[in-house]
């Protein structure tokens, strides 16, 4: 009978570390906002039960061997010591299994989703592991095609087409011209390109690439931040933050010990990543960063570090290729989170915000006296985005659309939340193509040279970073303009470099009402998901409504360039201008 109690006890015991050790096997990619949110509840549960048991176990332990200790005996002591050492061996196991997990994924990505521990300015920093090199194939199937030109695409959603890749994307449009160039080849195109991942996660699926490429083109870097970190994520950024309570204290320090735990806030963090902010979640308009310094420079250095490998490599197995550098809509997408200095106190970050409010008051209603505000507040709060894209709006308004640009590429870049790749992640991209023979076309660049009075707004992109079907056809044209110099591929000396019909374009990738009212409604998504990462989701909530708007009137057969937002119907040609071989415009000033 005592034997098949405690062999009832053991199982118990075996059933509690599986729950436990469920916790990190919530799926990197749910596609449900209900199944990330079932995932979240899990690994708090779960950690917290698992918190509760060990600091039972540690605390019930000593008591039971204080009183074996004394002499006493019976069944209810042995049960109880029993119970105490089954659940510390399950929980040694747990431990031992999930740190061998732990290690393997440490080993392979540069900073956990979530990013580092939060920390206070006198903690010691988190120490990182090296990421494990990923071995890329050297040896292919079928190496030798002598017909064949194979595209590869990398990147993530930009590169895959969204949110037009049902119909098109830059890979298509390039395959299309180059089969009309090289008739004589067959031109297959492999999109690896996935929607939310980053370069390292690109960088892990190039690995399995069965067939070499001809040409591979790196188009990454929007999700670098998005990807990894929860945007309801606040740090102790300013000097002057509370204290952890007793609660986040103990939670620290047991992640800090436990691997479990750790692997309990890693699922718990992957899913606050892929869901939404709530509607009513708005954040404060003097606000932190969603990253530390050190975990910015981590990603960048990890950034350029694999970007130069997967050129490497590519040299090595004798493909061409061709860098994009992304660039976002800096001029008509605000940015997400604006903030202070660090050394500010919380009765300066007070004032700074009704000086700010106040400086907007006068946006509309006196724009010269609201241009000298915002002036006057950035310097003396220089690293506020909000205030660089206010003053670029009014520059705007004014016809200084020099003084506009250079503003909104610093509201980007000091955004505390990036939904766009910063400048520093953009010059990593020209920082690899300046030591290697390759194509890198600056996307920044050739549409500061076709923008609306060079401005980046969305003439050039669907919503804050994916290129609207005139942004792709000019990253495409660009690119083969780049391939012609260069006489890639044995390009024909009498054939010039293509210039997309915008018509012929929509017609080809069967953009038809069906596309243009599915776009109205993804236009109509994106900015209700966004509204809420920011203090004031108004301007975000009118773009929501024009696209619903464009909704209703494409129902009623209105044509699509009538409908409203600038994404849909047939757009603009992209102007025909030389570029080098290098993928640079030889000209870079701005029409």
């Amino acid at each position: 009978m005592a034997r098949a109690r405690a062999f009832r006890l053991m199982i118990w015991a075996v059933v509690v570390t599986g729950l436990l050790l469920a916790g990190h096997l919530v799926p990197e990619r749910p596609t449900e906002a209900a199944r990330w949110r079932l995932g979240l509840s899990l690994a708090l549960v779960l950690e917290g039960a698992y918190l509760f048991l060990v600091g039972s176990v540690a605390v019930v332990t000593p008591i039971l061997l204080v009183q074996l200790a004394r002499g006493k005996r019976g069944p209810r002591l042995a049960k109880a010591l029993l119970l105490v050492l089954s659940l510390g061996t399950a929980a040694l196991l747990a431990e031992s299994t999930t740190a061998l997990v732990e290690a393997r994924r440490g080993r392979e990505s540069a900073l956990p989703v979530g990013g580092l521990r939060p920390r206070r300015a006198n903690e010691k920093p988190v120490s990182l592991p090296e990421p494990r090199p990923i071995p890329l194939p050297g040896r292919f199937v079928d190496d030798e095609r002598p017909n064949t030109l194979r595209i590869v695409v990398v990147g993530e959603s930009s590169a895959e087409g969204v949110p037009y890749n049902r119909w098109c994307s830059i890979g298509r449009l390039i395959g299309w011209k180059l089969e009309e160039v090289l008739p004589e080849r067959a031109i297959e195109v492999e999109t690896i390109a996935t929607s939310g991942e980053t370069l390292e996660s690109q960088h892990r699926k190039l690995a399995n690439l069965k067939h070499r490429p001809d040409l591979l083109i790196v188009y990454s870097g929007h999700n670098e931040f998005s990807a990894r970190f929860p945007w309801s994520r606040d740090i102790d950024f300013y000097h002057d933050a509370r204290d952890p309570s007793w609660r986040e204290r103990a939670y620290r320090f047991a992640e800090g010990l436990s691997p479990l735990c750790r692997t309990a806030r890693l699922a718990a963090d992957t899913c606050r990543v892929a869901i939404p902010p709530p509607a009513n979640g708005n954040r404060d308009l003097v606000d932190t960063p969603v990253c530390t310094d050190r975990e910015f420079a981590v990603l960048k250095e990890d950034f350029a570090r694999r970007l130069q490998t997967i050129v490497s490599w590519a040299n090595q197995v004798g493909a061409l290729v061709v860098l994009i550098a992304p660039a976002g809509n800096d001029s008509g997408f605000e940015p997400n989170r604006s903030y202070l200095s660090a050394e500010t106190t919380a009765a300066e970050r007070s004032r700074a915000a009704r000086e700010f409010l106040a400086a907007k008051e006068r946006d509309g209603r006196d724009d010269a006296a609201a241009r000298l505000a915002f002036e006057g507040f950035l310097k003396r709060y220089p690293t506020f985005a909000e205030a660089h894209f206010r003053l670029g709006r009014l520059m705007e308004k004014e016809g200084d659309f020099a003084g506009a640009y250079e503003h909104d590429i610093v509201a980007r870049d000091r955004d505390g939340l990036p939904m766009r790749l910063p400048t520093d992640f953009q010059r990593a991209y020209q920082e690899v193509a300046s030591t290697n023979d390759l194509i890198c076309i600056d996307m920044q660049e050739h549409f500061h040279r076709i923008g609306d009075h060079g401005l980046l707004d969305e003439h050039l992109f669907f919503d804050a970073m994916h290129p609207s079907l005139r942004g792709q056809i000019a990253i495409a044209q660009a690119v083969l303009a780049s391939l012609k110099a260069r006489g890639a591929f044995d390009w024909p000396d009498a054939v010039a470099a293509p210039v997309f019909d915008p018509k012929e374009v929509v017609e080809r990738c069967r953009l038809d009402d069906f596309a243009w009212y599915t776009l109205a409604k993804w236009g109509s998504m994106f900015y209700d998901l966004t509204s809420p990462a920011r203090y004031d989701p108004s301007e975000r909530r009118e773009r929501l409504v024009e696209h619903e708007v464009a909704v209703t009137r494409l129902k009623e057969g209105v044509a699509p360039e009538k409908a409203g937002p600038l994404g849909l119907g047939v757009p603009e040609a992209v102007p025909a201008y030389p570029i080098d071989l290098r993928g640079r415009p030889l000209s870079a000033k701005a029409p």
